[in-house]
């Protein structure tokens, strides 16, 4: 793509009728791009290093939507808005939206004159070409409203009177994140009125100093000059309207569209308006890459910035993130190491010599000719390779975050270009501890460009996982010389351990498997009926915050809306090594995270009491059942003995709670189990309505069959086909694969 000043820029003209693919020549294709350039080096010169945003909002006109730009205060929000603003030769207002700001202060309001008698519309800001909704989310729900006509229909209808407004239309909001004091969050029919969503970010380090340097003249953003008008900007949409899109590719969007809609974790996808819109913003993507037909990658580099804003999770998902960790990992140029030679520059630099010396005995001109080729090939190799300056901007995406043991990671390593040079063929390399990491090829990447390969990383066993550094390696044309450059970041993932399909054993069964929480929406934060309060964690809703607590704790307070806990499940978790294997303390962490899961989903009250050392929790909400998920991801056997084993006995934990606890379901899970347990389990039959023991070694337990009492009720253990259910239960999990239960 050619950049040119605004000065040297031509005046856009629509093309006349062309013979080219979608009606679009290469004429008219050279002067959209070049009308594009243009207003895109203007915006730049005030919004320093972000050209992928710039690109976005662009797009986002020629497509015809409205723009919502998100972001932490002081990054650049409206400073965008303006610059797009200020480069199109249009009429252009803002709305500064505060609390106090009413809907006819944005489209008018009729006014009484007494002399003719009448009534006279006078307009509001909103009819302008260009209208920059500043800090959207600071006004009322009833005032945000007012925008929803004049985006979906671009007409304002006031006093029964309806009004077109002007052509070209376009709304760019600005709004600062949720957790700020004060906003109200848009509702989903006006965020779906919006194209795209994008967000600024914070600049790089070398943009930053320039920032400092340029920005303090105060009015830089106002003294811009318009680069383009009103009509050149109807020409380049109807240019846009017909660029082609294959069939094929309409089918990916509806797919698109439907697989969003059917996701389990998801509780609203994709509209119609959306599909319509990804379609529209990929043809002005095609187009300004120089192309009068759309492909696949054009649908993929805008679906982020139009599908995001327009799901919703559902609230079971957004406790437990199946989402992606994002980890920037390098930003500017970036410093190689020492650069080597390859093998084949030393079988070349052997060569040249060798026909040095046949030249030399044979007196022949060509060798030596042959010869000094090959030192000029090395030579030029070195400099080539030298010359190269990578200016990156790297970061890796890991999805999901919350990972079983087995299952595969993706990862997406997406790289930019901020240089205006393309680079060279990467050959990458992601270490990964514990394995030899990933390797993958990258094509050069264009000037201000980028490119995202992904791979599968696979997950063998519980754990921390970390993966990085990030090594890029290149070389000449020749492959006689490398160099490499390294991001050192890293991206931890904690790789959680399995679920084993355990049901309750308590009195109302489940039907739910392990790790799934029901869709009943009386389990759901933000249902009706009251049931608790707890204190508040980033991320909640300020509408639940209750100030009546938050005012006698002087702590935030946050009220929680699910069922109570009808039935009560106690977990008891022999932590001791002394009684495991390495296998069966897998075993262990897995049998009792299943049975704290399994007793939520039946809706019980979890109490988890684990040894070594004692530690009791109590289990209220799902976020606290995540962070036990994290903990048991963690733990670890040791080959040590235990310090003091008389202390961290599993008897002495099961004497405790035979004194403070009284009915439910009480499950152990141990390994080797000691031999004075049967009599200890015996002594809590009264105490509890069911006792389970879960032994993680295959090593039996003896004398215990006599405690034993069938009396005909449901078998509770359906999927481990066990033949028993009473007040006293022996599973045996020595293999995972056979499920049983010993009496």
């Amino acid at each position: 793509m050619t950049t040119t000043s605004s000065s040297d820029t031509e005046a856009f003209h629509p093309p006349g009728p062309s013979s080219g693919l979608g009606g679009l020549g290469p004429s008219a294709i050279s002067q959209f791009v070049t009308a594009f350039d243009s207003i895109a080096h203007n915006m730049e010169t005030v919004v320093r290093g972000k050209p992928v945003v710039v690109r976005q909002a662009l797009l986002c006109l020629l497509a015809q939507g409205h723009l919502l730009v998100e972001d932490v205060p002081g990054v650049g929000k409206t400073t965008v808005a303006k610059a797009l603003a200020q480069s199109i030769d249009a009429d252009w207002g803002r709305i500064q939206f505060t609390a106090d700001l009413l809907p006819a202060d944005v489209t008018g309001l009729s006014i009484w004159k007494r002399d003719s008698a009448t009534f006279e519309f006078r307009k509001g800001p909103i009819f302008n070409n260009i209208v920059l909704a500043d800090e959207i989310n600071r006004s009322s729900p009833k005032t945000q409203s007012a925008l929803l006509e004049a985006m979906a229909e671009e007409q304002v209808t006031v006093d029964g009177h309806t009004y077109q407004l002007p052509e070209p239309f376009m709304v760019v909001a600005t709004q600062n994140p949720v957790e700020s004091e004060g906003t109200y969050p848009l509702p989903e029919s006006q965020l779906d009125r919006f194209l795209m969503r994008i967000s600024v970010g914070y600049p790089r380090r070398t943009d930053e100093l320039s920032i400092l340097q340029t920005h303090e003249q105060r009015h830089l953003v106002d003294a811009l000059t318009p680069v383009a008008t009103a009509d050149d900007l109807v020409a380049m949409i109807n240019m846009v309207k017909k660029v082609t899109i294959a069939p094929e590719l309409r089918g990916y969007l509806v797919d698109l569209a439907e697989a969003t809609r059917n996701h389990p974790s998801l509780e609203l996808g994709m509209s119609p308006r959306a599909t319509l819109s990804l379609q529209q913003v990929s043809r002005a993507h095609a187009l300004a890459s120089q192309r009068a037909y759309v492909i696949d990658d054009d649908i993929k580099a805008v679906a982020n910035s139009v599908i995001s804003h327009r799901l919703m999770l559902r609230p079971e998902a957004e406790h437990r993130p199946s989402g992606s960790r994002h980890t920037r990992l390098g930003t500017g140029p970036l410093r190689s190491d020492v650069m080597r030679p390859t093998r084949a520059s030393f079988a070349l630099i052997a060569a040249g010599l060798a026909m040095a010396m046949v030249g030399r005995a044979l007196g022949t001109l060509e060798m030596y000719l042959l010869a000094a080729m090959a030192g000029l090939a090395v030579i030029a190799a070195v400099l080539y390779t030298a010359s190269v300056q990578l200016d990156l901007e790297i970061s890796r995406r890991a999805s999901p975050t919350k990972l079983r043991a087995g299952q595969p990671a993706r990862i997406d390593l997406e790289i930019r270009n901020a240089s205006r040079r393309s680079t060279p063929v990467l050959r990458v390399t992601d270490h990964v501890s514990g394995s030899s990491g990933a390797k993958v090829s990258l094509a050069g990447i264009r000037g201000r460009g980028h490119s995202v390969v992904a791979y599968q990383l696979p997950t063998r066993t519980r754990g921390l996982l970390e993966v990085g550094p990030l090594d890029l390696a290149f070389g000449d044309p020749l492959a006689l010389t490398r160099s490499r450059v390294r991001a050192s970041a890293a991206t931890q993932l904690l790789v959680h351990t399995n679920l084993l399909p355990f049901v309750s054993l308590s009195g109302r069964m489940g039907h739910e498997q392990v790790g799934e929480v029901s869709n009943d929406r009386s389990l759901r934060s933000g249902g009706d009926e009251f049931f608790a309060l707890r204190p508040y964690v980033v991320g909640d809703d300020l509408r639940r915050v209750n100030w009546r607590a938050t005012a006698r704790t002087d702590e935030l307070m946050v009220r929680t809306d699910e069922r109570p806990r009808t039935g009560r499940t106690i977990v008891l978790f022999d932590k001791r090594s002394s009684v495991y294997s390495a296998e069966g303390f897998e075993r262990a962490v897995s049998a009792a995270l299943s049975a704290l899961i399994a007793g939520w989903t039946n809706e019980d009250s979890l109490r988890l009491v684990t040894t070594e050392p004692t530690l009791v929790t109590e289990v209220q909400t799902l976020h606290e059942l995540d962070l036990i998920d994290d903990q048991f991801a963690t733990l670890r056997w040791s080959t040590t003995p235990d310090e003091n084993p008389a202390q961290s006995s599993l008897l002495l934990n099961l004497r405790d709670l035979g004194r403070k606890s009284r009915g439910g379901t009480l499950i152990v899970v141990t390994g080797a189990p000691e031999e004075r347990l049967p009599a200890a389990l015996v002594g809590l039959r009264r105490r509890f309505e069911r006792v389970a023991t879960i032994t993680c070694e295959p090593s039996p337990i003896t004398g215990i069959r006599g405690h034993v009492r069938h009396d005909g009720i449901h078998d509770p253990l359906p999927e481990w086909h066990a033949a028993f259910s009473g007040p006293l239960a022996l599973t045996d999990t020595s293999a995972v694969g056979r499920r049983e239960v010993r009496t």
